[in-house]
């Protein structure tokens, strides 16, 4: 896997590290010994053509998909055998592409539910942070979250990982579904706004160039490998990869033939 080493040595201890993951769902395999890091305070991008695999890996991270090799740590703790429901006391926030809302509950009983392990002094505190974060959201605590537009759905849903305060925030395809200025404006601001409360932030993302945009740092898997890694603008200079890894080219035939591929 190529990438550079002066740029790897100015990002942040990592808070994430998954190693050698190997993961799938029954008897089959999706990912195959995928590795990277993600510091507190920074945004990586997990890129790919549909169907590479991004999403196994987040599934397989908070126990929705089934390892078979490798190792997830966080803060230094192993969580690859942690069941999915104590997660997020652990600090690993999840925020799934779907059904990532209570629906029939309102927005504040959906914040109140992301809060649960907390009392209720520090629950109205947390309310509070998250509104600085998402404003949108302050006139609408009474409002059944089926009510809310796409956009207000996806802020409640990162709102309501954030009350637990995780040192890890995975994202999947975030934007999925949202027309494009709103997609970005989540990006650019909400998601910023959440690196800026020091978590670290693992983003999976089908816009790749809005999700570039606003990462530190990029892996791109190809056929269920992590086949190149850098810095955005490394990445976007690189001659093969609107072709290839936007979706336009043959990812298959371009994993097995780059020099990039590990063995």
């Amino acid at each position: 896997m190529h990438t550079s080493a002066t740029d790897e040595r100015r990002r942040p201890p990592p808070q994430l590290v998954v190693d050698g993951l190997t993961a799938g769902y029954g008897g089959a395999t999706v990912v195959d010994d995928v590795s990277f890091t993600v510091g507190p305070g920074e945004v990586v991008a997990l890129l790919g053509p549909n169907g590479a695999g991004k999403s196994t890996v987040l599934k397989a991270m908070v126990g929705q998909a089934r390892i078979t090799a490798g190792s997830v740590l966080l803060g230094g703790i192993d969580i690859t055998s942690v069941r999915p429901h104590l997660l997020a006391g652990m600090g690993c926030g999840y925020v799934p592409q779907y059904r990532d809302v209570f629906d029939e509950l309102t927005v504040r009983e959906n914040l109140e539910m992301g809060g649960y392990l907390l009392g209720k002094e520090a629950i109205a505190k947390r309310i509070d942070d998250a509104m600085e974060v998402f404003p949108a959201l302050a006139g609408m605590m009474d409002r059944p979250a089926r009510k809310l537009s796409g956009g207000e759905h996806k802020m409640l849903a990162i709102a309501r990982v954030m009350m637990s305060r995780p040192t890890l925030m995975a994202l999947d395809e975030p934007t999925a579904n949202l027309a494009p200025i709103l997609g970005r404006r989540l990006l650019d601001e909400q998601i910023r706004a959440v690196v800026r409360s020091g978590a670290a932030v693992l983003l999976v993302e089908q816009r790749a160039a809005a999700a570039l945009s606003v990462a530190d740092w990029a892996y791109l898997l190809v056929a269920g490998r992590v086949v190149r890694s850098g810095h955005p603008a490394e990445l976007r200079a690189q001659a093969d990869f609107a072709e290839v890894f936007l979706g336009g080219g043959d990812a298959t035939t371009a994993a097995r033939n780059t020099s990039d591929v590990r063995a």
